[in-house]
């Protein structure tokens, strides 16, 4: 696995953007299903002030099961942003990480 790119799950260009727009370049890990459902998750760190980043999201099949489906990639990657989880600290980014593992 490509770590900046990720699992290859639906969405994670975006969710990698969304990211990266709240200052948080670098992937520690990455996870998700690649698949017409699925789930995704990045692990990313802040390059200066030690704080970590979770993102999670899941995806469906089409427009009615999948939120995401008829937006823009710009938008997505906007409404990620609302998605990311803050820590102070790998260890309970990590945690919340592992928790966004599955649906």
């Amino acid at each position: 696995m490509d770590i900046e790119k990720g699992s290859g799950a639906r969405w994670e260009e975006q969710a990698f953007m969304a990211l990266l727009a709240a200052g948080y370049p670098t992937t520690v890990d990455a996870a998700g299903v690649a698949d017409y459902q699925g789930w995704g998750v990045r692990l990313h760190k802040h390059e200066w002030n030690g704080k970590h980043a979770v993102l999670a999201w899941g995806y469906g099949s089409c427009s009615g099961c999948d939120p995401y489906e008829d937006e823009p990639p710009k938008e997505i990657a906007k409404q990620f942003i609302d998605l990311i989880q803050e820590f102070d600290d790998e260890a309970s980014a990590r945690l919340a990480f592992d928790a966004g593992k599955g649906w």
